[in-house]
């Protein structure tokens, strides 16, 4: 079927000191250990997925490829830069059918909600977006008075964002602001995350952390120990939800990752699980019902493999996708979970020659490929 331009095919220097990064050394106790946890809990895991849905839009050589999300409706999107970097494209396919459209903006980073996605765009000025996946209707919130420094995401729905005067916002599943507050910080944040109860991390270059409850008020600042020193520059810190209250602080070392725990509120850092050293440096996401986590794996060249574990950390089976169809060449994707379980491979630009024996044309794409609800409860 046809969606505006895009053609859709359905088939089956800086040296900082992190808290707790050598966790045991500022004398903290290990967090209390989990409720016995089984894998009967979560759903059956598929050792290999289906081949899945596949989406496409072309272009000219100037076609840049943007992200890809999906919702808690089944809805996805696929975001493209035609030719000029001040507009966007956006294909959908959901329920509902097929849908195209853009906007002028210099930025697009969707984050699914429950009916929709939210993204923070830029015009001279940033301001929050809302996509209704059921109208496919944007609503556009006034413009920010500061410049955005960072984005998470809050796992009930919803985003924190913070902005370059040290103020920190709320924002519900539709973009509705839920509260802001001033946040005195020592030095660039390095860190942001949200856990599921709603209560915000706040973690900086300084070595200075901050918690913000659910309804928006700040803790005291606290200051974070660590035996030796990390390059902060250049690095990507993680912050991911537990399953049920509390963020794991990640921070890489070398090729792989360093692991601590903060329960919710808690200034201080506690040791990791045991579980989240076993191949650490493999990315780590919170399953959106609350009852475990999924790690992403590529034992294999441009093939993906997802763990399923329990909330005690207790592998539940792994799910192998399936590799590129003969037909379909170019980079390895990107692997992404929805807020409904579905399971997102993004890729990037591609191209190939179309054409007979009369002439060939050389077409660029973007294209992505997604799994509806496989992880969901």
């Amino acid at each position: 079927m046809a969606a505006g331009n895009g053609r859709w095919f359905l088939q089956a220097g800086f040296l900082i000191s992190w808290l707790g990064l050598a966790s045991a050394a500022a004398g903290a106790e290990p967090l209390p250990a989990p409720a016995a946890s089984d894998c009967g809990e979560l759903p059956p895991v598929l050792p290999e997925a289906p081949e899945g849905l596949w989406m496409e839009t072309q272009g000219t050589r100037y076609l840049n490829c943007g992200a890809a999300a999906s919702d808690g409706t089944g809805a996805v999107i696929l975001s493209t830069t035609p030719y000029s970097y001040t507009s966007v494209d956006i294909q959908g396919w959901g329920p509902g059918g097929s849908w195209s459209t853009y906007f002028l903006t210099d930025t697009f980073e969707p984050y699914g909600q429950p009916g929709g996605f939210l993204s923070f765009s830029s015009r001279a000025q940033y301001y929050l977006s809302y996509l209704d996946s059921q109208t496919w209707q944007f609503t556009h919130s006034p413009p920010e008075p500061g410049n955005l420094v960072k984005v998470a995401a809050d796992p009930r729905g919803g985003l924190r964002a913070l902005f370059d005067d040290g103020t920190l916002k709320a924002y519900g599943p539709t973009g509705a602001t839920l509260w802001s507050t001033p946040l005195a910080l020592s030095a660039p944040v390095a860190a942001l995350g949200v856990d599921a109860q709603g209560h915000t991390l706040v973690l900086t270059g300084s070595a200075q952390g901050l918690w913000v409850d659910a309804s928006g008020q700040p803790s005291a600042p606290f200051l974070a120990r660590a035996p030796g020193p990390l390059n902060a520059w250049g690095s990507s810190f993680v912050l991911v939800p537990q399953a049920e209250q509390g963020l794991f602080l990640g921070v890489p070392s070398g090729d792989t990752m360093t692991w601590t725990a903060y329960a919710p509120m808690d200034p201080q850092a506690h040791p990791a699980p045991a579980w989240l050293s076993n191949d650490a440096a493999r990315p780590l996401v919170r399953l959106p019902s609350g009852k475990g986590y999924l790690r992403w794996g590529r034992p294999l060249a441009c093939q993906h493999e997802a763990e399923v574990l329990s909330a005690s950390g207790q592998s539940c089976g792994k799910t192998r996708f399936p590799a590129l169809p003969p037909d379909r060449w170019g980079q390895c994707g990107s692997m992404s979970l929805g807020p409904d379980g579905t399971a997102i491979e993004t890729f990037a630009r591609d191209s190939r020659l179309e054409g007979d024996e009369g002439g060939y044309n050389e077409v660029y794409f973007c294209r992505a490929r997604w799994w509806p609800a496989l992880f969901n409860p």
